[in-house]
């Protein structure tokens, strides 16, 4: 299955509503679809709507020495699937994502495969200076431009957040 992220879910895109088959006999082992299942499947889905989709620390080291900090993203947090980094020029970078990437289900049959669709992103200047940056993005990528107090594109550290 293919689907496009970032995917807004609905409790009805989970199956629901759901109905008991039968009366829940022991709470311990028995879950209620109508109490219990579809309320946390109401929370997820309402959760969902706004969370990010991936976060990225970069250290903008001037010419050359810039890197990936850390990186998390709701497919995964592993080599694989960090995004590059290239340093256009001063104070100007761009982080690419694979197009397309699996979700997290640790049963290989059952993953869905996703492509990327952001559909906003920000960044912040991570670094104590007096500084400015903005940001652009398409369906996979983003850039980032930080600019000195005077208006001239220098190299910061900065935070990404894609949604």
């Amino acid at each position: 299955m293919t689907t496009t992220l970032p995917t807004r879910q609905t409790a009805v895109g989970y199956g629901c509503p759901k109905t008991d088959y039968d009366a829940q006999v022991n709470p311990l082992t028995d879950l209620s679809l109508e109490s219990e299942y579809e309320p946390a499947v109401v929370d997820t889905a309402a959760l969902g709507m706004t969370g990010p989709r991936a976060l990225v620390h970069v250290d903008a080291d001037a010419g050359g020495g810039e890197d990936i900090l850390d990186h998390t993203a709701m497919w995964g947090e592993t080599a694989g699937v960090e995004p590059t980094l290239l340093r256009n020029a001063a104070g100007s970078y761009t982080l690419t994502w694979t197009a397309s990437q699996s979700d997290l289900n640790p049963t290989v049959s059952r993953q869905n495969t996703n492509t990327l669709n952001f559909r906003f992103a920000t960044a912040t200047v991570a670094e104590d200076a007096d500084a400015t940056i903005s940001v652009s993005w398409t369906a996979n990528t983003v850039t980032v431009l930080t600019y000195a107090a005077g208006g001239v594109k220098t190299d910061y550290d900065f935070v990404v957040v894609v949604y």
